[in-house]
Order: structure tokens, then sequence, then C-alpha cells
């Protein structure tokens, strides 16, 4: 199964890359979670193709880092799915604050623990500077 994404860009200096994202099905995982196409003066050349299978265990790696030196504050965990989307929650790490709580990532079709490239979710960990003490 493949989707085209048609672009209708006009060339500008500094925007002559396109980055695209292909689109979550529910039940097939596209083979690239992103892609990118330079532009050109021929519109058929502007095209962006994704290509989707069936999900066989697919990995993804979860890394928690702290976001001012980049150091590992938890190991990394590597986790075996057979899905086209995950969802992650930061666990809690004393005296840091998560980007987010919560984030979600859909898959591609990376079939190792070698290929892991683009399943790839990221806390990133700030430090609480001026902590209030706990009101009781």
């Amino acid at each position: 199964m493949a989707v085209n994404y048609w672009l209708c860009y006009k060339r500008r200096q500094g925007w002559d890359t396109v980055y695209a994202y292909p689109k979550a099905h529910d039940e097939l995982v596209p083979t690239k979670a992103s892609a990118s196409l330079e532009l050109s003066w021929d519109s058929k050349k502007n095209v962006i193709e994704f290509h989707y299978s069936i999900p066989s265990d697919v990995y993804y790696k979860v890394q928690y880092l702290d976001a001012e030196t980049g150091e590992a504050l938890i190991t990394e965990k590597i986790e075996k799915i057979s899905a086209n989307r995950v969802v992650e929650t930061a666990p809690v790490v004393e005296g840091y604050e998560a980007d987010s709580v919560r984030k979600s990532l859909n898959l591609a079709n990376e079939t190792s623990e070698a290929d892991i490239k683009e399943n790839v979710i990221t806390f990133q960990y700030t430090v609480i500077k001026n902590r209030l003490p706990p009101v009781w």
C-alpha cells in the first residue's frame, strides 16, 4: 500500500526542502517515519511516497535525558510490540520535571534493535530549581 503526498509549494530562498510524515493508519505501519524532499521546478518530481506494511514485531526505544547535559537519568528502555503506535508515560525523577507527561509515536517498520533509528521517544528532564516546601 502506498500513499502519495502531492506537494504544491513555491520555491523561495531558504524554503527548498519539505519534510513530511506518513498519515497514521489503524492497522498498518509505515516503512519510514518521515521523509524530506528537495523541491523541484518540475511539479511531477515533488512527490513523497510512503509504503505501509502489516505490523510484525516492531522495536522502539525510550530515552530519559537531562535537558542541559544530555546525560541519561534512567537507563533507556527498548521494547518490542506488534502495533503501529505507542504511548509512553514519563517516570518521575526526583528533583526533575519532564518536558511532557506522555508522548506518542507512530512507529516505522524497524524490526530489530539494531534497526532503531526513527522509533525513538525522548523525554527531556529539567532540574527543578526553586522547589517550594510542602504545605501541611
